[in-house]
């Protein structure tokens, strides 16, 4: 039975403020998170997952009510790091690459037993980890817990870290 294994980008709650280094910041958490799959996945059966919260590239302020706003990007740079992000993905072709938080229990397409991966800003292993999908009711997805056992961690700048998660696919 493949085991699935997802590093996703985590930041404690309310620390992230933007990244200032650009694309580097992200594939150097994409090269992190490939050195976490190589020391726990070894069956060629196992599936990588990386992921980093939507809003990882983009800027994010404060404004004067205490108010969070993320910055849009230019089309032009939107153009950039898609370029850059086929680069990356070519140089991983192991490793699915995911930008994503998401999911509500109504957008849930998984299989009974399937697994939902979540990613989001909601703080270090806050709302994140590997959910096992237990049935539906009606369009509505029923989870079980949530994976929230840490395999392996490794520190990025700023205080986030990229954290791995493991879930045996049924």
């Amino acid at each position: 039975m493949p085991t699935v294994y997802a590093a996703m980008v985590e930041f404690p709650q309310g620390a992230f403020e933007g990244v200032a280094t650009g694309y580097d910041a992200f594939a150097d958490a994409v090269s992190r998170a490939d050195a976490l799959f190589n020391q726990e996945a070894h069956s060629a059966s196992d599936i990588r997952v990386f992921m980093a919260p939507e809003y990882f590239l983009s800027t994010i302020g404060e404004t004067s009510s205490g108010a969070t706003p993320i910055g849009s990007m230019s089309s032009g740079d939107k153009i950039d790091i898609y370029k850059q992000l086929r680069r990356t993905s070519a140089a991983y072709s192991d490793m699915l690459i995911v930008a994503g938080s998401a999911p509500t229990r109504t957008a849930i397409a998984a299989r009974p037993n399937g697994l939902v991966i979540n990613c989001d800003l909601s703080g270090m292993g806050g709302g994140n980890g590997i959910t096992t999908v237990t049935g539906y009711t009606g369009a509505t997805a029923t989870v079980g817990a949530k994976n929230t056992a840490i395999i392996r961690t490794n520190p990025l700048g700023n205080g986030g870290q990229v954290t791995l998660y493991g879930s045996q696919l049924n």
